[in-house]
């Protein structure tokens, strides 16, 4: 749902998002530099815009889910 509230409620996007983060993400990634770009790198993908990327990404990192 953060997703999607700060994508302009794009669904698509943020289902997007969400399945690229899920599909690269590593185990203990948060705090692991390497770990965390591959995520972004990922995002960037999906977003093609670095401040989006730099945005989801730190909502991503709080939530628990991933």
């Amino acid at each position: 749902r953060a997703l999607y509230n700060n994508l302009e409620n794009d669904e698509n996007m943020a289902m997007a998002c969400d399945q690229a983060v899920r599909y690269v993400k590593k185990s203990d990634w948060k705090g692991n530099l390497q770990k965390e770009n591959e995520i972004k790198a990922s995002l960037f993908e999906v977003l093609k815009d670095e401040k989006k990327v730099e945005n989801i990404f730190a909502i991503v990192k709080k939530q628990s889910e991933y």
